[in-house]
């Protein structure tokens, strides 16, 4: 597919995930959905959702490559250092890409190489000001991607934010819920007495 179809197909990718997140859909529907609309609707080799952790390890939440079998598993976890899409953005919380992986040292950067992988792009997922994630995609090819990619990456990336503030925010308001009835049963049994 030439680049102008991938661009024309994204505006239906997002959608299909938009009204996943405005359905209320959790986490566990967006993630594999949004990975998935990335590497179809923009013909990414590689597409992976990553979760930064306290321990500098993030796990694996989502990822997609062709044929179905990925190259990460989901609850993976792997070491993050400055020769990564990965690392970068922790490092700064801005868009990162490396255009051309054999150019890069690393213990991290060799398991990348390994897997196929010649360049990638990664968005941030922020959510409430704090840096949470990485959404990266990767291509078996070096310098791969256009300049307009980390935009087009970014957009999947802002969906995955919102659908975990959306997350949050209901499990926030359920256990307000619950705080509220069990306050309000300790009060009935108080006067009951």
């Amino acid at each position: 597919r030439s680049a102008a179809d991938l661009v024309a197909g994204q505006p239906a990718a997002l959608r299909r995930v938009a009204t996943l997140v405005a359905r209320g859909s959790g986490p566990e529907e967006v993630y594999p959905a949004a990975v998935a609309e990335l590497a179809g609707g923009l013909g990414m080799d590689h597409v992976a959702l990553l979760q930064y952790c306290d321990d500098a390890a993030p796990v694996v939440l989502a990822s997609r490559d062709p044929g179905g079998v990925p190259k990460l598993a989901v609850g993976e976890r792997f070491w993050l250092d400055g020769s990564i899409v990965a690392g970068r953005v922790a490092a700064t919380g801005a868009p990162a890409r490396i255009d051309d992986y054999d150019a890069i040292d690393g213990a991290t950067a060799a398991r990348i190489r390994a897997m196929g992988i010649r360049s990638a792009v990664g968005a941030p997922i922020t959510v409430g000001g704090q840096l949470r994630g990485v959404l990266v995609a990767g291509s078996t090819q070096p310098h791969a991607f256009g300049t307009e990619t980390e935009a087009h990456v970014g957009d999947f990336a802002d969906l995955v934010a919102t659908a975990i503030s959306n997350a949050e925010t209901r499990a926030a308001l359920t256990a307000s819920r619950a705080r509220i009835v069990t306050a309000a049963d300790q009060a009935r049994r108080g006067f009951e007495r």
